[in-house]
Order: C-alpha cells, then structure tokens, then sequence
C-alpha cells in the first residue's frame, strides 16, 4: 500500500512539473513572439487607439464655409480639421466639442437654439484661424459667398464685431488704442489704418505702432 501511494505522489509531482514546464514554455513562447512581432503589433495598436478615439463626422450641408475633402482628409479652408474625443480640432487649435458650435461650423443655415455664446467666440476664432470665409482661405483674401444665407446671418456679424473693452473704431486713428485683442488679423487691420493716418502726415500714432507690431513679433507673426 506504501508503495502504491509513493507512486501516486511521484505521479502528481511529475504532473504538475510536466504542467509547470509547459506553461513556462507556453509562456516563453508568446514573449518570443511578441519581441518579433512588435514592429507590426504597435502600429497596428495605435491605429486601433486613433480609431477609437475618433468621432463620425456630422452631416455637412455647407458647400461653402463647411469642410471639404482635400489630400486625403478633411480641412476647413486652410487648416485640417478632425474631431477626436470630445474635442473639435482645427489646425493646431482645440475646442470643446458642443452642438452648437458642430452646428456653426457643418451647417449652411445653423439652428440658432443650439448656440451659445461659448459656441460664437470659438466659431469666431476658426474663422479668423482658417481664413474659410475668404477666397484664397488667406487673411487678405476678398469676402466669399456674402451673399449667403450663412454669411449674412452668422459670419458677417462675427468678423466684424470688437471683442474686449478699450478697442477703439477703426475709422478713427487718433484714438487711442489698448492691446487687449490677440487676433493678428485685427491687429494688422489697425497697423495698416495707422501706417495709412501716419502717411498723410498724422504724426500721433508712433507709440501705438511700435505696441502693435511688438506684439506681432512676440506672438512670432512677424519677425
């Protein structure tokens, strides 16, 4: 009886062993192949990631101020947009993804009770960072589609607009005028204004001047 017992341990301690030896291997086995295989398994890991991360895109009925296909992925004017998450990208800027500012930018007559007012400043700011409403998407370009509905209803009052206390008039140069604004285009719009009152013989815009384009060379628009 003794010696049948001796066997039956021997037999499960050689089992178990055999089990340990098998799943170490198994488990040597899937390191090798992960060390081969991981030039093609990363990639394909972040391709996975991206695509989880990635939203559908909405419905786009704007043919003019909407995005549009280009090289391979979707810009609006000059910038690439995508949305990823809860964000909206454009270009190198980031924005919360909200229903009304997906609205302001993938609609040609956007719902105006799906709009806040978060949601007109950052369409705001993709207007003026993609130049979309203008031909040739650049900052100088003439005004396109004004007479559409969008343009009139939503993108006129936008781009002409002074955000922030202390902006003066434009029409008037002499007055003086704060730098609270960070928009190169509207700052630019004023430098040309005051070089223009300067020409003709205006002599009280030096200071305003010099303010204006020291900020356009520490925000590196101008070198």
């Amino acid at each position: 009886m003794t010696e049948v017992l001796e066997s039956v341990i021997k037999a499960t301690a050689a089992v178990k062993k055999k089990y340990r030896q098998l799943k170490a291997s198994r488990a040597q086995a899937y390191d090798d192949a992960s060390r081969a295989f991981q030039p093609i398994i990363e990639p394909l890991q972040s391709l996975v990631e991206a695509k989880k991360k990635k939203v559908s895109m909405p419905e786009t009925d704007d043919a003019i101020f909407g995005p549009e296909n280009k090289d391979g992925g979707l810009y609006l004017g000059n910038r690439p947009y995508e949305i990823i998450g809860n964000k909206i990208r454009v270009g190198d800027l980031d924005f919360h993804k909200s229903p009304g500012l997906l609205e302001l930018i993938h609609r040609h007559k956007p719902d105006p009770a799906l709009i806040g007012e978060e949601d007109r400043l950052n369409y705001r700011k993709v207007l003026f960072h993609t130049n979309v409403h203008k031909e040739g998407f650049t900052a100088t370009g003439k005004i396109r589609g004004y007479r559409g509905y969008k343009y009139k209803h939503v993108i006129k009052d936008l781009v002409s607009q002074r955000i922030g206390t202390g902006l003066v008039d434009c029409r008037k140069p002499n007055g003086a005028m704060p730098l609270v604004s960070n928009d190169p285009n509207e700052l630019c719009a004023r430098l040309r204004l005051l070089m223009a009152s300067q020409a003709a013989g205006h002599t009280g815009h030096k200071r305003e001047i010099n303010a204006i384009i020291s900020k356009l060379r520490a925000d590196k628009y101008i070198m």
